[in-house]
This record gives C-alpha cells, sequence and structure tokens, in this order.
C-alpha cells in the first residue's frame, strides 16, 4: 500500500499523470522482483475519481493479481488522504506466507513539528532540502538514471524489467476502467 495525501501527487502533477503510473507502478516493481520466476495471470482492479477526477486523475486504485505460482498480491495505492494526513506518504508492505509474516512500515520520516498553528512531518527520505540541494532516495534515483544515460554502469534494474512492471500497471488500469478481470500472458 502506498497513500498520500490530496495536496501531494496531485499538486505534483496536475492531472497529467495517472495514480497507477506515478505510485503503483513502483510497488508492481518491487513485487515483480521478490516474485522472480512467477508470472502474472489475471488482473483484478477498481479505482475512484470521486475526489480529483475533476482534474484528470484518480483517487485511489485497489487491484488484486494472481501469479503462476499461486501467489495472490493486494495492491492499493491512493492520492485520496486528507490534506492534515499525519503522514506524507502512509506506505506499508505485508507478507503472510505458510510459515511466517514480515511487515515495513514507511510512513514516519522520523522528524515531526507541531506548533499552534499547525503541524507537519519534514521529509528525511524522499525529497529532502539538505544545504540548498535536493537528496534522499528519490532524488539519487534519478542522479543515478543521468548518470547511467551519461555512461554509467548498467543500474540494477534493467529495461526489460520496466517494461514487465508498466505492462502490469497498464492491466490494473484496464481492468479497473472495464470491470473485469484481466487476463495476462
Amino acid at each position: 500500500r502506498r497513500n498520500s495525501a490530496r495536496t501531494e501527487g496531485p499538486k505534483r502533477y496536475g492531472g497529467k499523470l495517472p495514480l497507477a503510473l506515478h505510485v503503483t507502478v513502483h510497488d508492481v516493481d518491487m513485487v515483480l522482483w521478490m516474485l522472480e520466476g512467477q508470472q502474472p495471470v489475471s488482473v483484478y482492479a477498481q479505482q475512484t475519481d470521486k475526489l480529483l477526477g475533476a482534474s484528470g486523475t484518480q483517487d485511489s486504485l485497489a487491484a488484486i493479481v494472481r501469479f503462476s505460482g499461486g501467489t495472490v498480491v493486494n495492491f492499493e495505492s491512493a492520492w485520496s488522504l486528507p490534506s492534515g494526513a499525519r503522514h506524507m506518504i502512509d506506505a506499508r508492505m505485508e507478507l503472510i506466507g505458510t510459515d511466517g509474516s514480515f511487515e515495513v512500515q514507511c510512513g514516519d520520516s522520523g522528524l515531526y513539528f507541531a506548533s499552534n498553528e499547525g503541524s507537519r512531518e519534514i521529509d528525511t527520505q524522499h525529497w529532502p532540502l539538505i544545504s540548498g540541494r535536493f537528496d534522499g532516495d528519490l532524488a539519487r534515483q534519478l542522479n543515478g538514471l543521468i548518470a547511467w544515460l551519461d555512461g554509467a554502469a548498467m543500474p540494477i534494474a534493467t529495461g526489460r524489467e520496466a517494461l514487465r512492471s508498466l505492462e502490469l500497471t497498464l492491466a490494473m488500469m484496464q481492468s479497473a476502467q472495464s470491470g473485469e478481470i484481466v487476463r495476462l500472458g
């Protein structure tokens, strides 16, 4: 799950990029990497656009994907948390297997400020401003891509892996728009 306040992604992208292609595709990429060797076989998804539809994007997307090895994955992405939400990004991953479970929560950045005028969580992960320059995981990803385009060694992920992530994300969008299960491969 990766959800954020309606003032984050929609403000930044102004309806130019669907929620799934900005948010969900990252989680799809991670799941495909974790389930290497399994292929997605079907997708069922639903979306809402009550809050942000007029601006050209979706509020939320929920998808269920079945893989060839029998694994079922639930994806949840939203740009609909209230503007005063405690977290800029409320993200978590939970794995439940036959012999155990595992959970990662990524909402807290570790730095929170409150005053009589309001409160906010200060970004220490994705786009922190350090000495007048952006840093953090997203800035480093973009800098790595730029370095690769300029001749640096091949990044960890390949173009084929990116294409697989995009194909599954587009299948989610197709299912959400049609309301039907999309069969893959």
